[in-house]
């Protein structure tokens, strides 16, 4: 497991505050921060069809399908709410990451 900054390290926001990581395996880590994968305020996973179309032109989807179909609804939360990810970090990660406008 690694620890993985929700708001990227080179953000000025950015902090080592719990609510500003989640614990990932190291593909996860890397996927999150290529952003091929995200999660929302309601702690969804996504996929980005923009870096799945661009894999699919540099032909490089070679176990794509099942990295995807391994990937949960939803990341798992800590036992303390208190850890939880923060929303504001949350938002202005995918901001930083271009999920979001």
């Amino acid at each position: 497991m690694e620890a993985a900054h929700i708001l990227p390290v080179a953000s000025d926001k950015s902090t080592d505050k719990t609510t500003n990581g989640v614990a990932l395996c190291s593909l996860h880590h890397r996927a999150y921060d290529q952003c091929l994968v995200s999660f929302d305020e309601s702690y969804r996973v996504e996929v980005s069809s923009a870096a799945v179309t661009e894999l699919k032109t540099l032909d490089l989807v070679g176990g794509l399908a099942i990295f995807q179909e391994g990937l949960k609804n939803a990341i798992l939360l800590p036992a303390d709410k208190r850890d939880y990810p923060s929303h504001a970090f949350i938002r202005e990660s995918r901001k930083v990451r271009g999920w979001l406008p």
